[in-house]
């Protein structure tokens, strides 16, 4: 906590991320970035969420996708930075 406001510094743990686009696995890391992420608070105090998030190769022979950012299921959502409960 700092400044009254609850920090949480999170990271996935799933080793293969299937592609939105073709559904092939990927384990192949491009890159890491941090996202923040605004939560519903928590007796009255706000909630930021410091995701540390994979951006990964799409390896599908037909697949027009290069690369990809992988998405937390009931937390995160392409561009927001808001938990989907906010």
């Amino acid at each position: 906590m700092a400044g009254g406001v609850v920090r949480i510094a999170a990271r996935t743990r799933e080793l293969t991320v299937a592609c939105p686009d073709c559904g092939r696995g990927s384990a192949r890391v491009h890159s890491r970035y941090g996202r923040a992420l605004t939560d519903v608070a928590v007796s009255g105090r706000p909630v930021v969420i410091k995701l540390s998030v994979r951006r990964l190769f799409c390896d599908g022979p037909s697949c027009g996708r290069r690369t990809f950012a992988e998405q937390v299921e009931g937390l995160t959502a392409l561009y927001q930075s808001r938990s989907p409960l906010l």
